[in-house]
């Protein structure tokens, strides 16, 4: 069933049918930017993504930042099988700073989701879940609360001493990043209609970090899923291009669709929070990433270059502040809503929701 469906991916529709949202013309504009604030609501209710390309942004940086991880990802796997001490893994405290490795994390099962696909669509994380052969590195962008110093949840960011560059190559593509979140939270606060600084206010020194996986496209195999089917926990995530295809998500719709971003732009998704915030008006969007067919021929085209086979996702989950509350805002907020997302703290629903994927235990 596996190989059939594998066959099929390349009729799968792409997102390539999105429309690419300018940031130029908001920045330049906000007054008269309302139909483009729109289409960005618009976006992320339909199918949960949003592509945008941000003026601001050098992605140049997203070149150097996945060749920093490249050789990090190899160096830490090749460490590991030599059972040599990785000293910026930290799993007392849930793997949140530093490096998480291969066979940890294992995403929620989601029966309900999964059920309610049609066979076409169905996708290939096994039931339940395994746990992913990905690494991950969580690093702290943006200004830290000072309120949550003690949390668990926001720990001092450390980073690997071989790597003098690190500081400087991360730091720079995550504030990239993070800016381009921000003009979109404000733009998607005029495209729903609601308040300004609804969004702003709860994301202000969020806790939000730079999460790049890494996978060993050169020791695994086609079929091999290295991020089970899931949604992410943040408000939204945003992700640079990577050198390897094999994402996929699925729209509200149930559809599954293969993921294309366009060379020099941002990919960003609806995560739990915003879905939280919106009463379910937008949902979190499901996803898992792959070894199919066209990773193969990258793989291929990538050793024939002598270049690395190791795939980094250029990710960066933005978060609300640990303390900031959670619950359905303004004219999302009704009986129905408040009973589907109960009010709770940034903290308490991060906390609970790493309890979920194997990283805490409660």
């Amino acid at each position: 069933m596996i190989k059939i469906l594998l066959r099929r991916f390349s009729t799968f529709k792409t997102t390539e049918f999105l429309p690419v949202i300018d940031l130029a013309t908001y920045l330049k504009d906000p007054s008269s930017s309302s139909f483009l604030c729109s289409q960005v609501a618009d976006s992320l209710y339909k199918s949960g993504i949003l592509v945008v390309k941000d003026p601001r942004a050098d992605f140049s940086d997203n070149e150097r930042f996945l060749n920093l991880f490249e050789k990090y990802f190899a160096s830490r796997s090749d460490m590991k099988s030599k059972n040599q001490k990785i000293e910026e893994m930290f799993p007392k405290n849930g793997y949140k700073t530093g490096v998480t490795p291969d066979f940890i994390e294992k995403p929620r099962e989601n029966p309900e989701f999964r059920h309610s696909l049609s066979p076409e669509f169905k996708p290939l994380t096994a039931f339940p879940p395994e746990k992913d052969p990905k690494w991950r590195y969580l690093w702290r962008i943006g200004d830290r609360d000072l309120k949550a110093k003690e949390s668990l949840m926001e720990p001092e960011r450390v980073s690997p001493k071989d790597f003098p560059e690190f500081t400087p190559v991360v730091d720079k593509w995550g504030k990239s990043m993070l800016q381009a979140v921000h003009t979109v939270a404000q733009m998607l606060e005029i495209g729903l209609e609601i308040p300004k600084g609804s969004f702003m206010n709860l994301l202000k020194n969020g806790n939000t970090v730079i999460g790049p996986t890494g996978s060993d496209l050169n020791r695994y195999k086609k079929d091999t899923v290295f991020a089970g089917l899931h949604y992410d926990i943040s408000f939204l995530t945003i992700h640079g291009k990577s050198r390897f295809p094999g994402l996929y998500i699925w729209l509200r719709t149930g559809e599954k669709m293969r993921v294309v971003v366009p060379n020099g732009c941002f990919l960003l998704q609806a995560g739990r929070e915003l879905e939280y915030l919106t009463g379910g008006f937008i949902k979190a969007g499901f996803h898992e990433v792959v070894y199919d067919d066209l990773t193969q021929k990258a793989v291929e085209k990538a050793k024939q270059e002598k270049k690395s086979t190791w795939r980094v996702s250029s990710t960066m989950f933005s978060h609300i502040r640990l303390e900031g509350i959670l619950e359905p805002l303004g004219k999302f907020s009704n009986e129905e809503s408040r009973k589907n997302y109960p009010k709770t703290t940034g903290e308490e629903y991060t906390i609970k929701e790493f309890s979920y994927i194997n990283l805490i235990e409660l």
